[in-house]
């Protein structure tokens, strides 16, 4: 027995070694949570997977969202270094945690060292004896193991027969696991536990390896097999080890909700096709839980939560979690603040709305207090004004767009009208949040407006367009141009492939009436309030370093997909024109085509490509497209190219050595293989003086004087 902190470890069952292990990073991981920093200093200061898959705090959201009984007992198998362990603590009136590693064990206990509701036993689950029963059993990333731990013709059934016995009668299993048809496999990426990809498609049929993932129905007939009844499936998104959304049968996303990001952080990957369009038309065509990237399965009787999203990429203070739940046949939304520095950031939404009735402007989106979960808001049906531009886009109907955009600009002049609107003054209130706006001193602005006026958060309900998200609002003036500037530019930079050949940017601002010259002024602007709310040390930030490569290579040759790698390394996008463009892909593939045997090893071929890409980061942003730049990368080109000759008349040099030495090996082996002969001659000769009559007679007479000698 152990105690760290408040928890409880438990070492009666343990065997004495590790049998799962990350190596050596855990003993890392170990001492990161023994100290003092906080877990968003561990992530700014590395960039490893497992560091991120242990540490990040996006983990929870795979059990924080869903709606537990405070009152009751969980049991987490397979728990870990505690990933979500603090989400159950929280919600629950104890925690028993069951994790083969004694190591992962104490990151664990280290972590949520704070929580005196929790034991951690550490030992194999199938050797443990378990005296109780709980109402909640997690297997978070477990299932797809069990074949490891369980040495039975069906592991998979009967691990699960076999935690069967540990429910309360109306106990819930709560299961997270990868789809093997996840959609993100077939455009690339490999296979989680194997590395490769397709191997999870083609049913592991090259993989010497135990763990396995399986298909919605698969899952389902393992699962009733076992012996269980109701089975419910929810579907996190992207995946359920970094989850921002969780969909639900009842709830699944609209096809223009999802958009995939091109980042991947466990392994390198390609991209065969666009996720994006790919999950719109498989959403139109019903196939969106065939090919979710991954499961969260409830085993029991079905909650009534049916929706979750989490903004925990944002400063502490403006975390939330929006919630679709369903009472007596109708859906209301729940939003609620994360931690106790946001509630208030929370609560200030149902002030916003009380003033906006006050005032006459009667299309906020109902709101009442919601105990003390939030607020609770009225859930609209109608379609979003964003979905409707979309539509008139995909149709090339410029009149339908121009009649939409005429629509939005009604909606925030009605606001402004019922408000009132003043001179912008550029304040130390404004610049706190926006920065510094001199530029717009003068121009027409609005003191309590919704800031998030933008497209998305525009519902048609019978008629009149209500605002659904009102989280945003000031207590000092906002230019009302750039309010507008901000739902143009959202959705020209989502929707910029759709927009391609269509309408430009700047024919969507001629619309709206804003005018063109202080687009970069609002561009400005917009980056300041995202620092605002994210912070300049933001999540989002730290993850830029955990980025592995994604490789286009349907769009792109290879020589553009070294290119937009090195983009990407440097913080741009691959949609941004530059002027030296061909200089600087030129100067890429010389040295890369000079050093071909890069391509052969994959590793070397990735860190070359970084190394050269952070090398031509040190010149500043602006610089891109500049002579200095390219000037900077062609000297970062040389230097690598010099790199890697130096490196190949070194391995000369030591090849050379080497074969000097195995020579001169040689020779000494050949000399003591002569001498082993000699030595067998000498060998030979004594035994022959040994075996004649004259050696005997002489040893005879050597004995008889020894012994008169010695008076025997």
């Amino acid at each position: 027995m152990e105690k760290v902190g408040n928890v409880q470890l438990n070492y009666e069952y343990y065997s004495g070694t590790d049998d799962y292990s990350d190596g050596a990073i855990e003993l890392e991981l170990l001492d990161y949570v023994k100290s003092d920093k906080s877990i968003m200093e561990i992530l700014k200061n590395d960039n490893r997977w497992p560091i991120l898959y242990h540490l990040s705090p996006v983990r929870k959201n795979i059990l924080e969202w869903y709606p537990f009984d405070k009152n009751e007992e969980a049991l987490e198998i397979g728990s870990g270094c505690g990933a979500v362990t603090g989400a159950l603590c929280e919600k629950l009136k104890s925690v028993t945690c069951i994790e083969l590693s004694k190591t992962r064990s104490l990151i664990n206990a280290n972590r949520n060292k704070e929580y005196d509701n929790l034991e951690i036993m550490v030992g194999n689950f199938n050797d443990i004896k378990i005296e109780k029963k709980y109402k909640y059993i997690t297997l978070i990333g477990v299932l797809e193991y069990s074949a490891y731990y369980t040495d039975t013709k069906n592991p998979f059934v009967d691990f699960l027969k076999r935690i069967k016995n540990y429910l309360k009668p109306d106990g819930k299993l709560l299961i997270a696991i990868e789809n093997k048809y996840g959609l993100k496999y077939f455009a690339g990426a490999c296979e989680d536990h194997t590395g490769r990809m397709y191997d999870g498609i083609e049913g592991y049929i090259n993989s010497d390896a135990k763990v396995r993932t399986f298909s919605k129905n698969e899952l389902e007939n393992i699962i009733k097999e076992a012996g269980y009844d109701d089975v419910n499936f929810y579907y996190p998104f992207p995946d359920y080890k970094l989850p921002t959304q969780i969909y639900s049968p009842e709830f699944l996303p609209d096809g223009k909700d999802l958009v995939c990001s091109l980042d991947c952080y466990d392994n390198n990957r390609v991209r065969v096709f666009d996720e994006t369009v790919a999950f719109e038309n498989i959403i139109d065509a019903g196939m969106f839980e065939f090919f979710s990237n991954s499961y969260f399965i409830e085993v029991g009787q079905k909650e009534n939560k049916e929706f979750s999203k989490f903004t925990k990429e944002r400063k502490e203070e403006f975390q939330i979690e929006t919630g679709i739940y369903h009472s007596d046949n109708k859906r209301y939304v729940v939003k609620r603040g994360l931690n106790e520095k946001s509630k208030p950031h929370v609560m200030k939404m149902f002030d916003i709305y009380e003033e906006y009735n006050s005032k006459g402007i009667t299309n906020l989106n109902k709101c009442e207090k919601y105990g003390d979960e939030g607020l609770r808001f009225e859930f609209l049906k109608g379609e979003s004004l964003n979905n409707s531009l979309v539509n008139a886009v995909m149709k090339r109907d410029k009149s339908l767009c121009k009649k939409l955009i005429n629509e939005y600009k009604n909606v925030v002049n009605n606001i402004t009208d019922k408000l009132g609107t003043e001179e912008f003054d550029n304040n130390e209130q404004f610049a706190s949040v926006f920065g510094d706006a001199k530029e717009l001193v003068g121009t027409e602005a609005c003191k309590d407006i919704v800031f998030d006026l933008i497209f998305e958060n525009l519902i048609d309900n019978k008629g009149q367009y209500s605002v659904i998200d009102y989280e945003w609002c000031f207590d000092f003036a906002v230019p009302v141009e750039f309010i507008m500037f901000r739902a143009m530019w959202g959705f020209y930079s989502t929707h910029g492939r759709l927009m391609d050949g269509f309408m430009t940017l700047e024919e969507i601002m001629d619309i709206a009436g804003i005018q063109e010259d202080r687009a970069e002024i609002y561009k400005r602007l917009n980056n300041n309030f995202i620092e605002y709310v994210y912070g300049k040390e933001s999540y989002q930030s730290i993850l830029s370093a955990y980025k592995k490569i994604n490789a286009d290579i349907l769009n792109s040759s290879i020589k553009d997909s070294i290119l937009n790698y090195a983009y990407m390394k440097l913080g741009y996008t691959e949609n941004e024109n530059f002027k030296y463009e061909k200089k600087i892909l030129e100067n890429i593939i010389s040295v890369m085509n000079e050093h071909s045997e890069l391509y052969d090893d994959a590793n070397k071929f990735f860190k070359t490509t970084e190394k050269l890409a952070k090398q031509g980061a040190k010149q500043n942003k602006l610089f891109l497209g500049s002579e200095i730049f390219c000037t900077e990368l062609t000297n970062c080109l040389e230097d690598l190219n010099n790199t890697i000759t130096y490196y190949k008349e070194m391995a000369s040099k030591k090849d050379k050595i080497c074969t000097e030495l195995i020579s001169k090996k040689n020779d000494i082996d050949e000399e003591n293989k002569r001498l082993q002969d000699e030595l067998e001659k000498v060998h030979q000769e004594l035994d022959y003086i040994k075996s004649t009559k004259v050696y005997r007679y002489g040893l005879k007479n050597k004995v008889d004087k020894y012994k008169e000698q010695s008076g025997n």
